[in-house]
Parts: C-alpha cells; sequence; structure tokens
C-alpha cells in the first residue's frame, strides 16, 4: 500500500489529478487480480485507476518504467511491440541509426552507451538529452530521412513510421537519462516535476510536449468560448425571470398567465493583445495567440499587435490560421523591429498615437512582455495615459516573479497603472490567467 501511495505522490507531482478515492480503487483491483507485480495487468489496473485524460498517458508510462522496472513495463506493453514488430521497411542507403528508426529495430544497446559517456551530471535533464541524441546522431538521421523522403526513395508511410519511430527513440533516451540520474542519488520529487510538462516553462519544452500544449490550448480555448457571460436575453425555458414575469402580468391586469424566462449569453467585448517578439519572449506569444484564436468568437472585435521596438499590427488571417508558420515570417522580415532590442516608452507612444483614437473606451488591453526595456525611456505617463482610456489593462510577464524589476526589467513603473500583473511562464498559468481574465 505504501509504494502505491508513494507512486501516486510521484504521479502528483508529474501534474496528473489523483483522488484518494482513486487510489483506493486501485488498491482494491489490485487485490482482485491473480498478476504478480511485474505482470501486464498490474499496469492496466494502475494506468485504468489513476489516468483520466489521454495526454497525461506518455508520463505515466515514463514513471512507471521508471518506479517499477523494464521489465514490467516490456510485458505490460508486449502486445503492441509485437504488433508493430517487423515491418519490413527498406533502409538501403542510410546510416545505421536512421535504418534502425525506419525498421522500428530496437536500440537499447546505443542508448545505453550514449548515456553513459555523458560527463557533466549536474545540468538540466534536456540538455543531457540533447547530447545523448547528438552522441546518437539522431539529428542527422533524421536529416537523412527527409532526404531520402524528398528523393522519393521513401513513401509517405515509411517516412511517417520513421518519424514515429524516432519519437519512441527521444523518449528511450529520456528514460535512460532518468534512470541514470536514478541510480546516481537522484532525488524522485525532481524527476516527477521534469516530467511535469503543464508547469514546466514554455522555452524549456521539447517537441512532443509542444504538441500536447499545443492541444490542450485548444481545449482550454473552446471551454472559454463557450462560458456564458453575464448578459441575459429572454429563452423559453431556464433560469425564471422573475422581474419579467411581473412585468407580464401588470400588462395583463395583475394575472400571471404565464412564466418568463431568460438565460445567460456571451459578452462580445473588444481584445486587443500587445505582444512582445523579441528572443525572451517569442515563443510565449505563439502560445498566447493561439489560445486567443481558439475562442476568438467569445469577442467582438479582436487586435493584435506585434512589437520589439515598433508596432506591427497583425492581420486577421493570422489568428486563424497557423500562428507559429506566421511569426517566424514576421520575425524573419523584421516587421518589429529596427535595432533589435526592445523599447517599450517608443512602442507606448505609437500605441497612443496611432491606435488609442481607434479603439473602444470599453476595450479590454492584454500585454505580454516581460518588461526588459534595455534602459530606455519608459514613458510612464503615456502608459499611463493609455490605461485611462481603456477599460481593463492586464499584464502577462513569462518571467519568475522574483527577477520582476530587477536590472532593466521596468514592469513596477507600469504595473500601478494596471487592472492586473500576472506570472505566466507555462501552461498551468496561462490557463489561470485565461480564466481569471476571460
Amino acid at each position: 500500500m505504501q509504494e502505491l501511495i508513494f507512486f501516486a505522490r510521484l504521479l502528483r507531482g508529474a501534474g496528473l489529478v489523483i483522488a484518494p478515492s482513486e487510489i483506493s480503487d486501485a488498491r482494491q483491483s489490485l487485490t482482485l487480480i491473480n498478476d504478480p507485480r511485474d505482470g501486464p495487468d498490474h499496469y492496466s489496473v494502475l494506468r485504468s485507476t489513476l489516468v483520466k485524460r489521454s495526454e497525461d498517458m506518455t508520463v505515466f508510462d515514463s514513471l512507471y518504467q521508471l518506479f517499477f522496472g523494464d521489465e514490467a513495463f516490456a510485458a505490460a506493453r508486449r502486445e503492441e511491440r509485437e504488433q508493430a514488430r517487423g515491418q519490413g521497411l527498406k533502409a538501403a542507403g542510410l546510416p545505421t541509426l536512421a535504418a534502425a528508426m525506419l525498421s522500428g529495430e530496437p536500440c537499447h544497446s546505443l542508448v545505453r552507451d550514449a548515456v553513459m559517456k555523458l560527463k557533466q551530471r549536474d545540468e538540466e535533464i534536456d540538455e543531457q538529452v540533447r547530447k545523448a541524441l547528438v552522441s546518437l546522431d539522431y539529428f542527422g538521421s533524421l536529416n537523412s530521412i527527409r532526404l531520402a523522403r524528398e528523393r522519393g526513395h521513401l513513401t509517405e508511410c515509411e517516412h511517417r513510421t520513421a518519424l514515429e519511430n524516432g519519437s519512441t527513440l527521444v523518449s528511450l533516451v529520456r528514460t535512460e537519462v532518468l534512470k541514470h540520474l536514478l541510480r546516481q542519488g537522484e532525488d524522485w520529487t525532481r524527476i516527477a516535476s521534469h516530467l511535469n510538462w503543464r508547469e514546466k516553462s514554455f522555452n524549456a519544452l521539447n517537441s512532443a510536449e509542444m504538441g500536447l500544449v499545443k492541444a490542450s490550448l485548444d481545449k482550454i480555448g473552446k471551454r472559454l468560448a463557450t462560458r456564458p457571460g453575464l448578459k441575459r436575453v429572454p429563452a423559453r425555458t431556464e433560469r425564471l425571470d422573475l422581474r419579467g414575469t411581473v412585468r407580464q402580468a401588470m400588462a395583463r391586469g395583475g394575472g400571471i398567465w404565464s412564466l418568463a424566462h431568460n438565460r445567460k449569453v456571451p459578452a462580445k467585448p473588444d481584445l486587443v493583445l500587445l505582444c512582445d517578439v523579441s528572443n525572451s519572449v517569442y515563443r510565449y506569444t505563439g502560445f498566447l495567440l493561439r489560445l486567443v484564436a481558439a475562442f476568438r468568437e467569445r469577442f467582438r472585435q479582436i487586435r493584435a499587435f506585434l512589437f520589439v521596438d515598433i508596432l506591427w499590427e497583425v492581420p486577421d488571417s493570422l489568428l486563424s490560421g497557423k500562428v507559429e508558420e506566421a511569426l517566424a515570417d514576421i520575425r524573419e522580415n523584421n516587421r518589429c523591429s529596427i535595432s533589435g532590442l526592445s523599447d517599450f516608452g517608443q512602442v507606448f507612444c505609437q500605441f497612443e498615437a496611432a491606435v488609442l483614437p481607434e479603439l473602444n473606451p470599453k476595450s479590454t488591453l492584454l500585454i505580454l512582455a516581460d518588461g526588459r526595456n534595455n534602459w530606455r525611456p519608459p514613458e510612464t505617463s503615456t502608459f499611463k495615459r493609455i490605461a485611462a482610456g481603456l477599460r481593463r489593462v492586464y499584464w502577462l510577464n513569462p518571467l519568475p516573479r522574483e527577477e520582476w524589476g530587477r536590472e532593466d526589467c521596468q514592469l513596477h513603473l507600469y504595473s500601478p497603472h494596471c487592472n492586473g500583473v500576472f506570472e505566466c511562464g507555462n501552461l498551468h498559468q496561462l490557463q489561470q490567467v485565461a480564466t481569471r481574465i476571460f
């Protein structure tokens, strides 16, 4: 029982939501199966009772393999491996690792050797994983597979299979790195927190975790888009409208012949986004724009502006298209920058002169920036006038709160004029802020 409680605690540390009743269900279910600790039913029982969200499966698998061992995990997944084995894909002319990725052959010995060669143990876990992948020539193998596809040597199906096997290889490398750290005396708590992609900084996400974050943002956006506002309209059913019922009775001589009802409808305010796209904040802006795009129908009008040291208004098509590709194009063509360094004072002056007169006074301004102004004039009075001309101003800062006001971060000059200033560096924080504001 103590082992199960500790494992559930690790899962919670990795971001899974587990109630005490679910731990009790898992314990009772384990007593009903005649399967040892390393049997496939053991894995199935824990997965079915402790995991509720599909996006948590990867985290559960990683911790299960680390906690209960390779053999227990292999026994649980043996059937899946057998179904995927023996694809018979051609691998001629490709490097060794690329051929293994194409055919799905196991690379356990290669991965273990690469991990054992790592020398610096005090580095971040992601950096150790990257070095092990470089040692394996993983990135060169990916390039070889891409070139083979472009030259027609691989079909689209084979190319997709190779990329899927490559993702499996990355997971294997990460697991071996974590196992090695545990053998070196690493704390289980740090391992679990490393796997918690919901509370990992957006800048520290790997490609697989970025995919999970994007899918979660789409779900959050859809939920926010359907949340009712405070405005009520007449309806045939739902909430009883006492005032409307009395009004109808008075118009008909005092008799209540029917009941009036109403329902909440989403409000349709105007939203203005002002997002920094300098190197330190670029990735955070992409995630915020993706979230806003997912619930854009909640607003009557959305205007988005990007900046480094000059303003550039985002076309409406960006919020409905591929945000990441559009942002890359904007940065590549230097649409928002002349000097390459953030200049909040100059941007706020441009905003006041060109944008503020066109905005509805009931608009909400949402700023995403770290406040680092490179010691340039802050133009605090200009920002104060902007805030006074709008209904609400919120500032989202991806920097940890303890870094606000340090060095060239001038957020402390702007925050008195905001309705709210929030730390927003990971998915969990972004979800909390979006729910609170919208």
